[in-house]
């Protein structure tokens, strides 16, 4: 049986995590900035911390007798009108503060059996319009969400110097009912008001939750250690995405959101809605990792087939 320590546990991914982490009959402790609310969440865990990561180191106990320690934490990086200044150092302390100090504290535990597994995201990687095959190879991005990827990485993988094993998980667009896309998408598009975010010619990398949860725990079962791609097999354009999305809802598809208008009220953040990222999956696969939903209309299907509270 495996003991996991996970931060970002709360959020859209952790809630699914954890909830699978149970089925396979392991345990796990949380650090949450805000212990009440985790308890009521999981009254199983073994142990909760109360630590706020993005400006404590955590204390060297809590890491005894945890076997991986599993990094979900991160500030939303969507925002309505765009990022401000406070904004973008949110999300780059969320991600590269918070995974800096919980390395330090993974590393003064002395405990060099713990392996990491920690997030990142596919803005690591640069946009690109044709269609140009992006592997765990190809060069970091020049854009913000870029830079922060890039650090964020580092700052988990510094533990390897120590002899840490740590995998990273570029992940592409998440996709469950209860978090992510779906979830700020579902009722403009149950309304009729869905649409496409500019030319809907981008490619969309995504990933259904359910994998999202099979790819990190296969990473810890089996100690992987470098990057991998957290995304489908099967990339597939915006407009295709929005078009298939509309379907499993049985709604139409009316409306085209102009670039220039996407630009002028989301500014920088707009890049988020209309860059291209046509990712693979390449090392996870070599490694052995099957996906159980390659195809985006069969995950629709599943996740809108579910109950749903």
């Amino acid at each position: 049986m495996l003991r996991y320590l996970i931060t970002g546990a709360t959020g859209f991914i952790g809630k699914e995590l954890v909830s699978q982490i149970r089925k396979n009959g392991d345990s796990f402790d949380v650090i949450t900035r805000n212990a009440k609310r985790a308890k009521e969440i999981f009254p199983d865990a073994n142990k909760i911390h109360q630590v706020d990561l993005k400006k404590q180191v955590p204390q060297e106990d809590i890491f005894k007798d945890v076997d991986v320690v599993i990094n979900l934490a991160g500030e939303f990086v969507f925002s309505l009108f765009g990022w401000t200044k406070s904004k973008k150092l949110s999300i780059y302390n969320s991600r590269v503060v918070l995974t800096r100090n919980l390395v330090k504290g993974v590393v003064s535990s002395g405990n060099s059996t713990v392996g990491i597994v920690s997030a990142s995201a596919v803005g690591y990687y640069p946009q690109t319009e044709e269609k140009k095959i992006l592997d765990e190879k190809s060069e970091n991005g020049t854009q913000f969400l870029s830079g922060v990827c890039f650090d964020w990485e580092n700052e988990a993988i510094s533990a390897t110097k120590l002899g840490i094993d740590v995998s990273i998980v570029r992940l592409g667009i998440v996709l469950g009912r209860q978090g992510g896309v779906i979830a700020s998408l579902y009722w403009p598009f149950v309304l009729g008001l869905g649409t496409v975010f500019g030319r809907g010619t981008q490619w969309w990398s995504w990933i259904h939750v359910s994998d999202v949860v099979n790819l990190i725990l296969f990473c810890a079962e089996n100690r992987l250690k470098g990057i991998y791609n957290g995304v489908s097999v099967d990339p597939v354009m915006h407009k295709d995405f929005a078009l298939t999305l509309a379907k499993s809802l049985n709604r139409g598809l009316y409306f085209k959101f102009p670039e220039f208008l996407l630009k002028l009220f989301m500014r920088e953040m707009s890049s988020e809605l209309l860059n291209s990222y046509f990712v693979k999956p390449h090392a996870i696969l070599s490694a052995g990792f099957r996906f159980r939903f390659d195809n985006l209309n069969e995950a629709l299907k599943n996740i809108f087939s579910r109950n749903v509270k």
